[in-house]
């Protein structure tokens, strides 16, 4: 695994951790199949600090919908 392909999973890890941490900070813990729309401005600062290198983010996924694994 090259150093670029490291920095990005780090990054991503460190987005879900991020997302995690506002919603527990907001709303509590939330069970497996519930989710919440997070505020824009927390988004747009988690994306701004963690940045995806190609700049792919997938957004809000309804409950239902597959996720895609955090490697």
């Amino acid at each position: 695994m090259g150093q670029f392909e490291g920095e990005h999973k780090k990054s991503k890890r460190l987005r879900f951790v991020a997302y995690r941490s506002i919603v527990s900070w907001c709303w509590g813990q939330l069970g497996a199949r519930i989710r919440v729309v997070i505020p824009a401005c927390a988004v747009l600062r988690i994306r701004q600090d963690f940045p995806d290198p190609d700049g792919q983010y997938v957004g809000f996924l309804p409950s239902g919908q597959p996720r895609l694994p955090l490697d």
